[in-house]
């Protein structure tokens, strides 16, 4: 899984004579050959990648091999295509069931990669509309086990690079969008998140420094509930995907992102100790040593740097019409305005958090 040049980079690219090989060399086939395949759903096309399912056909029946395969093309930006292959070939493989199984990932040494994955269409993924507080009790607890896995100690390889937060490129990103996000969206709670945004931006390395004091991890830096499937493995527990964000940085950033994303600011306020108690014990019993309540809180608040980063920064620099065609998804669920809520609910989270007297 690593840099080729006979890849297919598109959906329409791929065959059967590769998917054959591609599935051999994995191992899942055996003494079967892909005679067929076809795509099973529309394909998702979104600002940097493709996905779809592919319904694949064979010359005889084997165990193991799969039915229907998910294929995802990556494009434009470098960095996110060997990132998330990285993830894929290096770190995926101890994390079990916590991630998709991967079948195959190639990145082309430039700006794109392909990666087959386990379907998951079986199972429900996460909405930000319809998600519940026991679905955020169990990604925490999902989440948990990764940082456990690299606590204080995340991974030093090649691909993972630093959060793309505090950097002089994202943060020149962030000051840009600022304003456009406050003439946007002209109300209280995306006021907050631009005060918010402009006091990251008057001191941007001394609060990294602050950051970089805390334990390090790897983190997903995108985990919200549409990038999770709830109760799809054994014992209801979570799988997570999309990893093309993956970082080092401070575990509640995760924490902070899911629940302040995730969840409707009534249910969050209700639910939110118990939560963070559910995290705390899973990554207890995961052997997690000397991380207290105490510190949990505390690194939680100032964790939301990166949800607040996030909005502001997409919100004040995407299209309108895409981010208006990414609103139709929330009327499907009765949500008038579904980037409204979205401010709501993280403008909330750092009013109740104090967020802006932890800034530096």
């Amino acid at each position: 899984m690593d840099v080729q040049p006979d890849i297919p980079w598109t959906l329409d690219a791929i065959t059967d004579d590769w998917l054959d090989a591609a599935l051999r060399e994995s191992g899942v086939l055996g003494e079967a050959c892909v005679i067929a395949h076809k795509v099973g759903a529309a394909p998702e096309t979104g600002l940097v990648a493709s996905a779809a399912p592919l319904q694949v056909s064979y010359d005889r029946v084997e165990a193991g091999a799969p039915s229907s395969i998910y294929v995802k093309c990556t494009r434009h930006v470098p960095d996110i295509c060997e990132t998330e292959v990285g993830f894929y070939r290096d770190l995926a493989p101890w994390l079990g069931d916590i991630v998709p199984r991967c079948f195959g990932a190639w990145w082309n040494g430039r700006s794109r990669s392909t990666i087959l994955l386990e379907d998951m269409a079986s199972f429900e993924v996460g909405t930000w509309w319809t998600y519940a507080v026991d679905d955020a009790a169990r990604a925490l607890e999902a989440i948990a086990r990764v940082h456990a896995r690299y606590w204080d100690r995340a991974p030093v390889v090649s691909w993972l690079h630093l959060s793309r937060t505090l950097t002089p490129e994202a943060i020149a990103a962030l000051a840009a969008a600022v304003d456009p996000f406050a003439s946007r969206f002209p109300f209280e709670s995306a006021r907050v998140l631009a005060e918010a945004s402009r006091a990251m931006l008057r001191r941007p390395d001394d609060l990294a420094a602050l950051l970089a004091g805390f334990p390090q991890t790897l983190t997903h830096q995108d985990f919200h509930s549409q990038n999770v499937f709830p109760r799809s493995r054994p014992g209801a527990r979570t799988t997570i995907f999309d990893w093309q964000l993956t970082a080092p940085d401070l575990a509640a950033v995760d924490v902070a992102y899911h629940l302040a994303a995730s969840l409707p600011v009534a249910d969050r306020r209700s639910a939110e100790d118990m939560l963070l108690d559910r995290y705390l014990a899973a990554l207890t019993a995961e052997g997690v040593r000397g991380f207290d309540a105490k510190s949990l809180r505390r690194q939680y608040a100032l964790g939301l740097y990166r949800i607040i980063y996030v909005m502001t920064a997409t919100l004040g620099s995407y299209p309108l019409d895409a981010l208006n065609r990414s609103n139709e998804r929330a009327h499907r669920y009765g949500v008038e305005d579904g980037w409204r809520e979205m401010i709501d609910r993280v403008a909330a989270a750092a009013s109740d958090h104090r967020f802006l007297s932890l800034v530096p």
